[in-house]
């Protein structure tokens, strides 16, 4: 790869966490997530044009193109002008249309939201969230208003250098062979539910939530917001396993996926995926559970599995394989049937769902006076159904469900809880006859 001081990358290889994803996608199952920022304005779309021209110069790996290489798939740069685009699918499908082509990233626009469409193959949440801020300020700056660089939060002088760490694999540089590697972990419980038709549709529930209102829930039973949200994940998952007639469900641990950006651990200013997942789980053969005994059980589960040392020994699965030498010599072709057989037996199969949190997104003073909100969303997958996702903006909590299957199975009763514990919240869903559009409903009307 040549060096990229000012420059384009030629050419990169997949990191660690990227490698599993291209053998993985369809129609049902994209490496795509979404993140948006709604203005208080309507978009302009020339000004977002001329932002994103401006951005690509600074962050050129997120121009790129997947290629397929005999025993590898590989990122090559892409000349060709990404160009912005009005919303008007659903969100994170696996679609290229004639101006997004093979790109790995989108951006589109409707009415007074810039979402972007980040393929996982090119980096995580943080890596996203960063260019979207970049993206943002730069709006702002061809809109007239004056945005100066704030690298404590984010926004970068696009016309500085790029940092040496940006583009590496980071979980190579973090490896360390001598750590044991971790234990398999049985097949958790999930949902069982109708896919909805066609392929693409991804319904959205998103419960805005007072931050204040929920950080005291979690002050009072001494944990954080994340340990006290999937306390009422795991709470709701074990009530509707309660429900299943088979017997051998009703006995499968529920384990939720929690990511957690490695940086936290590491002083690595890595723009592409650095992040691994915590499992905290319950065995529903111990017995009954009241939410007391949940809450206590996952503040102890993540905040032990939250360590360096527990983080390294799964690098060192996942960087292991990787780097065998048997397993670097196998075709390409062969490599892909037994990415998707392992995934399929040892990945989602191991969980119930996954709650990504990107924490609370802090913005300058003058760009705060022009945006409304964040948002970010997955789509369900093929075994879990339903994806939950969360920021935090301006004193608001943004609590999404992306969903494939066609009713709320886990969503209702999960905010119902919440309404019983005092929390006020206005529910959004994309569940319209025009697809985009978010409107407010009570769950009591549905």
């Amino acid at each position: 790869m040549r060096s990229i001081g000012k420059q384009k990358p030629d050419w990169m290889r997949l990191d660690n966490a990227a490698t599993i994803f291209p053998s993985l996608n369809s129609p049902r199952s994209t490496s795509f997530y979404r993140l948006s920022v709604s203005l208080h304005k309507p978009v302009d779309p020339g000004c977002l044009q001329k932002a994103l021209d401006r951005c690509l110069k600074r962050f050129p790996y997120y121009s790129m193109r997947l290629k397929q290489g005999a025993f590898w798939m590989f990122l090559e740069h892409y000349d060709r002008r990404m160009l912005v685009e009005e919303d008007q699918f659903y969100p994170c499908l696996l679609l290229k249309t004639p101006k997004q082509k093979d790109h790995l990233l989108r951006i589109l626009y409707l009415e007074d939201r810039i979402s972007m469409e980040m393929s996982h193959i090119l980096t995580d949440g943080t890596g996203a969230i960063i260019f979207l801020k970049n993206l943002s300020a730069e709006y702002l700056r061809q809109s007239g208003i004056p945005v100066d660089p704030d690298e404590d939060l984010g926004i970068l002088d696009l016309d500085g250098r790029q940092h040496p760490d940006e583009t590496i694999d980071a979980y190579r540089k973090i490896y360390q062979p001598q750590s044991p590697k971790e234990p398999m972990t049985p097949n958790a419980y999930q949902l069982r539910a109708k896919k909805m038709t066609p392929w693409g549709v991804n319904r959205i529930i998103t419960g805005i939530i007072p931050t204040e209102q929920l950080q005291g829930l979690s002050r009072k039973a001494g944990v954080t917001i994340t340990e006290y949200l999937v306390s009422v994940l795991m709470y709701t998952f074990l009530g509707l396993q309660a429900k299943e007639r088979n017997r051998v469900r009703r006995r499968q641990p529920v384990r939720i996926l929690v990511p957690v950006n490695l940086r936290k651990f590491y002083p690595i200013k890595n723009m592409r995926n650095f992040s691994l997942v915590l499992g905290p789980e319950i065995d529903p053969k111990l017995g009954e559970f009241s939410f007391e005994e949940i809450l206590s059980h996952v503040r102890h589960d993540l905040r032990k599995q939250n360590t360096e040392k527990n983080i390294r020994q799964q690098v060192t699965r996942n960087v292991f394989a990787t780097l065998n030498p048997i397993f670097r010599a196998i075709p390409l072709t062969i490599k892909e049937s037994v990415f998707r057989l392992v995934f399929d037996q040892f990945g989602e199969k191991q969980l119930s769902i996954s709650f990504s949190n990107l924490g609370n997104i802090e913005m300058p003073a003058i760009m705060k006076e022009h945006i409304r909100r964040f948002d970010f969303v997955f789509n369900g997958s093929p075994f879990t159904k339903t994806l939950m996702t969360m920021t935090g903006y301006n004193g608001s909590l943004y609590l999404s469900f992306g969903r494939i299957c066609d009713q709320p199975i886990l969503e209702k009763p999960f905010f119902m809880f919440l309404k019983e514990q005092g929390i006020d919240f206005v529910i959004e869903s994309n569940n319209t006859a025009g697809m985009k559009d978010l409107y407010s409903f009570d769950w009591e009307e549905r």
